[in-house]
């Protein structure tokens, strides 16, 4: 297997607030032999800026279209199941859940904890 090596590592605060995920995220960050200490946490607030920052926003682009950068980077996110409802008001305060298209639609939706389906 290819050894990966992230440029960066990200937590959504969501996601460390469940000790499960907490657990996983230790088990990774191991796994990658990089410490807690280099993972950035991403509230709701300031994951727009992450997104904007780290280009994630365009997964539309084609393969090749794009400066190579290595390898990608990781955000450990959880699916916080919101209802349909909970997902528009979600949408209503992120502008970028209402610009991007696409792939990158479905992509940014899964980083803000918003499944394209609903879960119960």
């Amino acid at each position: 297997m290819k050894p990966v090596k992230p440029r960066q590592f990200y937590v959504t605060d969501w996601a460390l607030a469940d000790e499960r995920c907490k657990r996983r995220l230790e088990a990774m960050m191991k796994g990658f032999g990089v410490g807690l200490d280099k993972v950035q946490v991403l509230t709701e607030e300031t994951l727009e800026a992450a997104i904007r920052a780290n280009h994630w926003d365009q997964q539309n682009t084609r393969l090749g279209c794009l400066k190579p950068y290595g390898d990608p980077d990781v955000v450990f996110t959880a699916f916080r199941w919101p209802t349909p409802e909970q997902t528009k008001e979600i949408a209503g305060r992120h502008p970028i859940l209402q610009e991007v298209k696409g792939y990158s639609s479905v992509f940014i939706r899964m980083l803000y904890g918003c499944a394209q389906f609903f879960h119960r």
